[in-house]
């Protein structure tokens, strides 16, 4: 219950790889050193994969996410690739209760996918995106709104249940407290792991923040970027994998 989508994404791409809108994407990414190789969708996965090195399934992600603000098959192409990571965030949100969760993640993750801010963000694409998809609908699930669709909240004890289950699938990838613990872990100040919890867990308004540590909005901000750019960083942990 409440996974269907994803089942629903699994066939869609079956169809989507086999089309002629698959070859002609391939045809025009011959160009871009990083996708010339590809001879199918595929081999997108193959090479975001689980296992595989991070630096360059990084670059293909890159390649692909730079293009889909204009192309919707590079965009979907991502959306595959970022699947399993996508799977387990909606399993956090409480997916398994609510049907709606599911839709709401993939909404979202598509239009971060699309509007994702490659220059500044180079690095950890897949975590990234998938961290932006989980504070995004779990805010909207606390009532507010992001971008006009809105998520029904998930009662607390129904989410400690969530939490209990084990991941989707093997594949399902590391979820906010696995990439904060990894981050500790690997020596990022723990200050700059607490910012990012207090944001991410905590859901602590950037108002409420600013006026707890007695900075600006504006400042306040600065320093969760510059946090959550060290937490990713550290772990170079995709999500999708």
């Amino acid at each position: 219950m409440g996974y269907e989508l994803f089942g629903a994404l699994e066939l869609d791409w079956r169809l989507v790889a086999e089309s002629r809108a698959a070859k002609d994407a391939l045809r025009r990414w011959a160009d871009d050193p990083t996708l010339r190789g590809l001879r199918t969708f595929d081999d997108v996965l193959a090479r975001t994969a689980r296992g595989v090195d991070k630096s360059a399934a990084n670059a293909v992600l890159g390649a692909l996410i730079r293009r889909a603000r204009t192309d919707p098959v590079a965009a979907r192409v991502v959306l595959q690739a970022l699947t399993p990571g996508l799977t387990n965030v909606a399993r956090r949100l409480g997916a398994g209760f609510d049907s709606d969760v599911a839709a709401d993640v993939v909404t979202a993750a598509l239009e971060r996918i699309r509007d994702y801010p490659y220059t500044r963000r180079p690095h950890a694409i897949a975590a990234n995106v998938t961290l932006d998809v989980f504070m995004t609908v779990r805010r909207s699930g606390d009532g507010g709104r992001d971008g006009g669709w809105r998520v029904r909240p998930v009662p607390p004890e129904r989410l400690e249940r969530v939490a209990d289950q084990p991941a989707m699938s093997a594949h399902a990838g590391p979820d906010a407290r696995d990439v904060l613990a990894a981050a500790k872990a690997s020596g990022v100040d723990a200050r700059q792991v607490g910012v990012v919890a207090d944001a991410v867990l905590d859901r602590t308004s950037l108002a409420e923040a600013a006026a707890r540590a007695g900075i600006s909005r504006k400042a306040m901000k600065s320093r969760r970027d510059r946090a959550r750019t060290k937490v990713l960083e550290a772990c170079e942990l995709s999500l999708s994998a």
